[in-house]
Formats: structure tokens, C-alpha cells, sequence
């Protein structure tokens, strides 16, 4: 196809990510002018306006977005290997790395990594970094950790990220509960008691903050009645309890058929959020590092397709 480059592809995906010229244009160190001609040339290629006007500002086609999250994974093996320095291999490297991950993510994506790495680099070694979210930035930055993987809201100029994948948030409770029927609204929302995955001294967990974020424009204001820094022991007291609780999607399916809890939907759908790997601006052309990311940006690509 004539007239499309590397370069072009990469300001589809941040047009379609940002949803906003300015923003992409920031993003990709480019004037607004320059990011709106890439915008034109893009439109023309896919036949698609890429992005339309609606109530709520500019969104993405479903069409380009579609074609952003095919050509995204493949874009960034592409950077990699160009960024790449002296060689690396895995299969017999001793590597050690240092991820940043919480329970949650240990329990939904490091197995896959674990059994994707005993394939590719069976004498590397992958250790499990604890750090609570406000010690993560640091941590990249000493050098303590590798890589971190996480919802992250805003970052500094020092460290990059790769998105991973989006999660979706999902309202839980016992089986049986009484007050909850095949659909909850925003309003039984308030009136039900919560059990919160909490992070550091009693800080919400990013989503769920999301969460409050959302039922405060509908005048709503959640009960919490529990709070937790072990995201797993959340759905047993579920189980036990008449509490609710919001969990991401993977987390809660892990527990639906162990437990006998109920994935309850809501009439408004609930804020999902996105993962990402970020590390240190100084690993960007790390051979070893820029293998890891790869493997693990796979791994994420793998359970999103199964």
C-alpha cells in the first residue's frame, strides 16, 4: 500500500489511544498541524474518518480501532528490534529480572509468562519485586525493579510504557444475595455494603477510585464495611458475606465457579481500565530488556485471543 510508513502507523495509534489531534500530537513530539496532515493521509488510506465528533468529544471509529490493536503489538517488536543493542540469547542466558506486579497480575498473567519463558529462556529467572504504587516510580528509577506492570495514571519523563491490554470491572456477590436480582443500578449500588481492594494505608485501588468517580455523577456514594490489601481474599468474604465488591474481569471469573459467587451486571456499564509495562527510559535499548517486554507484551496478547 502506497504512502504508508512506520511513522504514519504509529500516530494511528496514538490518535485512536489519545482520541484527541493535540494529545496524539504531544505525544509523538509533533505539531498539531503535522499530526492533523497524518490524520488526513490516514483517512484516505483506510477509507475512514478515524475519528468522529460525538456528545462526549472525539472518539475513534471502530474501524480504527480495530486496525490500531492489529497493528499495535507489531509496531512495537518492530521498535524493539530496531532499538535493539548487542545481541541477546535467550536460550542461554541466565538473566535475572525484576518485575513489579500485583497479586491480582500474578495470578492472571506471570503463570502464562512463567510457562512462555520455560520455552524461550529456561535458565532465566524472573523474581517477583514487592512495591506498593507510590514506591514503584522510584524503584524504576534506581533501578530496583525492571519492569512494572500496572494501571498507571500518569508517568514521568524518565520512564515509557507499552499498553498490555484494557480490563473490564465487574460487580460480584454471593449467590443467593438478598437484595441483588439479574441487573443492579447505580442507585442499589449505594445501598449495598462494600468490600474495596485497598493498596497502601488504606489507599482504594486505582479502579476502584474509578468506580467512585462514576457513582458520584449518578449522586451515589458507596458503603465500605471492609478493606483489603490482598485482592485474593476479597472473593472469599464475598462468598461468606452479604458484601459486594468490584473486581477486574479475570480475577472475579478465577473465582465464579471455585467460590459460588455471581458476576452481577450493572445498568451502567462499570469503568475498565488499562494495563501497561513501563520501565526506565535507560533500558530502552537494552537487548535483554527489550526481549522481556516482548515476551511479556506476547504473553498479554495471548490471553486477550484466548
Amino acid at each position: 500500500m502506497k504512502g504508508v510508513d512506520l511513522g504514519l502507523l504509529q500516530c494511528l495509534i496514538m490518535l485512536v489511544e489519545e482520541q484527541h489531534v493535540s494529545r496524539a500530537a504531544t505525544r509523538a513530539s509533533q505539531s498539531q498541524s503535522a499530526m492533523s496532515y497524518s490524520l488526513s493521509r490516514l483517512r484516505d488510506i483506510l477509507n475512514d474518518p478515524i475519528l468522529v465528533r460525538t456528545a462526549h468529544g472525539m472518539e475513534a471509529t471502530e474501524r480504527a480501532r480495530a486496525v490500531a490493536a492489529q497493528l499495535g503489538p507489531s509496531i512495537a517488536s518492530i521498535q524493539d528490534v530496531l532499538r535493539a543493542g548487542p545481541a541477546f540469547e535467550p536460550a542461554s542466558s541466565s538473566q535475572k529480572f525484576r518485575i513489579s506486579a500485583s497479586g491480582y497480575l500474578n495470578a492472571v498473567l506471570m503463570p502464562a509468562v512463567m510457562q512462555r519463558f520455560s520455552q524461550t529462556s529456561p535458565n532465566s529467572e524472573i523474581e517477583i519485586v514487592a512495591s506498593l504504587p507510590i514506591e514503584t516510580r522510584e524503584k524504576l528509577e534506581n533501578g530496583e525493579i525492571d519492569l512494572s506492570i500496572g494501571f498507571w495514571i500518569s508517568l514521568s519523563e524518565t520512564l515509557l510504557t507499552r499498553k498490555l491490554f484494557d480490563e473490564d470491572v465487574v460487580l460480584i456477590a454471593r449467590t443467593g444475595h438478598p437484595e441483588l436480582g439479574e441487573i443492579c443500578t447505580p442507585q442499589q449500588l449505594g445501598q449495598l455494603d462494600f468490600a474495596v481492594y485497598t493498596v497502601a494505608d488504606r489507599t482504594m485501588a486505582n479502579y476502584e477510585t474509578l468506580i467512585d468517580g462514576m457513582l458520584a455523577e449518578q449522586g451515589v456514594k458507596r458503603t465500605i464495611r471492609f478493606r483489603c490489601p490482598n485482592i485474593h481474599a476479597i472473593p472469599p468474604v464475598i462468598a461468606a458475606s452479604d458484601l459486594v465488591a468490584v473486581l477486574p474481569k479475570r480475577a472475579a471469573e478465577t473465582f465464579r465457579n471455585q467460590l459460588g459467587i455471581r458476576i452481577i451486571p450493572c445498568s451502567v456499564p462499570l469503568p475498565g481500565f488499562t494495563l501497561s509495562a513501563t520501565w526506565h527510559a535507560r533500558n530502552r535499548d537494552s537487548a535483554p530488556h527489550a526481549w522481556l517486554r516482548s515476551e511479556v507484551a506476547k504473553t498479554a496478547r495471548s490471553l486477550i485471543e484466548n
